[in-house]
């Protein structure tokens, strides 16, 4: 295949007129609408991937201001101790996964749906350790011992399958990654051609 035809179409730039500029991509509808709600309301955008035919489905979402404050905040706090404990480096693996997962439903032979909402989980558990730990001098010995107990009372709490539920990581890493995708292409999709109607460069 030549290489002219391996490169994505360009759109005209309104000043030079010459194809320098990405064309604007096309989104589903559905989708744009619940991304422009989200901006309406407030709510944090969030989208369900369906897998299996619809008997799983992973719903992702942003977190809201005040979650992703919080959610930094522990992140900060406890980062430091992941590369002398491999009981943190486990505990932030597990937030920065689950984190984003909104909800996790899944439909077996019996055709009833087990449902899970692992970013609550996380979220509701990363804020209840800052509020116990923030303003600790994890200096002293004494303190920092209890700090890694409650690391390991934390990670113990959220790491059953009845919590986050038993989907494979590789299955959640995919879904993460196509919603973070999805973001970007949402951002890309409003930059369309109506953007560029009436602006002149130069």
């Amino acid at each position: 295949m030549p290489d002219e035809e391996k490169k994505p179409e360009n759109a005209l730039c309104p000043c030079c007129g010459q194809p320098t500029l990405k064309k604007p991509v096309k989104v589903d509808g559905k989708i744009v609408d619940e991304y422009l709600a989200s901006i309406m309301t407030g709510v944090p955008f969030s989208h369900t991937f369906r897998l299996f035919d619809g008997k799983l489905k992973i719903t992702t979402t942003m977190a809201d201001r005040d979650e992703g404050r919080s959610l930094w905040k522990f992140l900060q706090l406890v980062e430091p101790f992941s590369r002398t404990s491999a009981q943190v480096a486990d505990l932030l693996g597990l937030v920065n996964t689950y984190c984003s997962i909104k909800k996790i439903e899944v439909t077996g032979k019996d055709k009833k749906a087990r449902i899970y909402t692992p970013a609550k989980a996380v979220t509701d558990a990363c804020i209840d350790f800052l509020e116990t730990w923030q303003n600790k001098d994890l200096g002293e010995e004494a303190t920092k011992n209890k700090f890694f107990d409650g690391v390991l009372d934390m990670y113990n709490k959220l790491k059953p399958t009845d919590v986050l539920s038993s989907t494979p990581p590789v299955v959640l890493t995919r879904v993460i990654n196509d919603f973070r995708a999805l973001e970007a292409i949402m951002l890309e999709a409003g930059f369309d051609e109506n953007f560029w109607k009436g602006i002149e460069l130069g």
